[in-house]
Protein backbone atom coordinates (compact mmCIF):
# COMPACT_ATOMS: atom_id res chain seq x y z
CA UNK A 1 0.00 0.00 0.00
CA UNK A 2 1.36 3.02 -1.26
CA UNK A 3 0.12 6.53 0.85
CA UNK A 4 0.30 9.65 -0.95
CA UNK A 5 -0.19 13.77 -0.58
CA UNK A 6 -0.75 14.92 2.99
CA UNK A 7 -1.35 11.22 4.69
CA UNK A 8 2.15 10.13 4.01
CA UNK A 9 3.83 13.21 5.01
CA UNK A 10 2.56 12.75 8.86
CA UNK A 11 4.22 9.85 10.05
CA UNK A 12 1.14 9.31 13.22
CA UNK A 13 -1.39 9.49 10.55
CA UNK A 14 0.60 6.70 8.74
CA UNK A 15 0.90 4.90 12.20
CA UNK A 16 -2.67 5.10 13.13
CA UNK A 17 -3.52 3.75 9.50
CA UNK A 18 -1.24 1.03 9.84
CA UNK A 19 -2.91 -0.17 12.75
CA UNK A 20 -5.83 -0.30 11.29
CA UNK A 21 -5.10 -2.35 9.35
CA UNK A 22 -3.25 -4.66 10.96
CA UNK A 23 -6.17 -4.22 13.65
CA UNK A 24 -8.95 -5.11 11.41
CA UNK A 25 -7.58 -7.36 8.80
CA UNK A 26 -6.88 -11.18 8.99
CA UNK A 27 -3.35 -11.90 9.37
CA UNK A 28 -3.26 -13.97 5.78
CA UNK A 29 -4.36 -10.96 4.10
CA UNK A 30 -1.33 -8.77 6.27
CA UNK A 31 0.83 -11.19 6.46
CA UNK A 32 3.13 -9.78 3.31
CA UNK A 33 1.55 -6.13 3.09
CA UNK A 34 4.09 -2.80 3.10
CA UNK A 35 2.70 0.05 3.49
CA UNK A 36 4.95 2.96 1.96
CA UNK A 37 5.00 6.45 1.56
CA UNK A 38 5.10 7.67 -2.17
CA UNK A 39 7.72 9.56 -3.94
CA UNK A 40 6.03 11.54 -5.95
CA UNK A 41 4.60 14.17 -3.84
CA UNK A 42 1.27 15.58 -4.99
CA UNK A 43 0.98 14.00 -8.02
CA UNK A 44 1.03 10.30 -6.43
CA UNK A 45 -2.68 9.60 -6.91
CA UNK A 46 -3.10 10.77 -10.72
CA UNK A 47 0.02 8.60 -11.51
CA UNK A 48 -1.49 5.31 -9.22
CA UNK A 49 -4.97 6.03 -10.86
CA UNK A 50 -3.08 6.03 -14.63
CA UNK A 51 -0.95 2.60 -13.66
CA UNK A 52 -4.02 1.13 -12.92
CA UNK A 53 -5.95 1.55 -15.92
CA UNK A 54 -2.61 0.48 -18.15
CA UNK A 55 -2.37 -2.66 -16.20
CA UNK A 56 -6.32 -3.67 -16.49
CA UNK A 57 -5.90 -2.76 -20.33
CA UNK A 58 -2.73 -5.00 -20.61
CA UNK A 59 -4.67 -7.58 -19.22
CA UNK A 60 -7.31 -7.19 -21.88
CA UNK A 61 -9.58 -5.19 -18.99
CA UNK A 62 -11.64 -2.98 -20.42
CA UNK A 63 -11.72 0.92 -19.24
CA UNK A 64 -14.47 1.44 -16.86
CA UNK A 65 -17.46 4.05 -18.21
CA UNK A 66 -17.10 7.55 -16.14
CA UNK A 67 -21.25 7.24 -15.95
CA UNK A 68 -21.02 3.41 -14.61
CA UNK A 69 -18.42 4.98 -12.23
CA UNK A 70 -20.21 7.81 -10.74
CA UNK A 71 -23.32 5.68 -10.68
CA UNK A 72 -21.24 3.37 -7.89
CA UNK A 73 -19.35 6.11 -5.81
CA UNK A 74 -21.71 9.35 -5.81
CA UNK A 75 -20.39 12.48 -4.84
CA UNK A 76 -22.19 13.83 -2.05
CA UNK A 77 -24.48 17.18 -2.83
CA UNK A 78 -24.94 20.40 -1.25
CA UNK A 79 -27.82 20.52 0.87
Amino acid sequence: MVLGGALAEAEPLVAAVRGVLYERCLPMATSELTITAATSGADAGLLGAGHAAVRELAAGGRPMPLAGAAARCPLPTAP
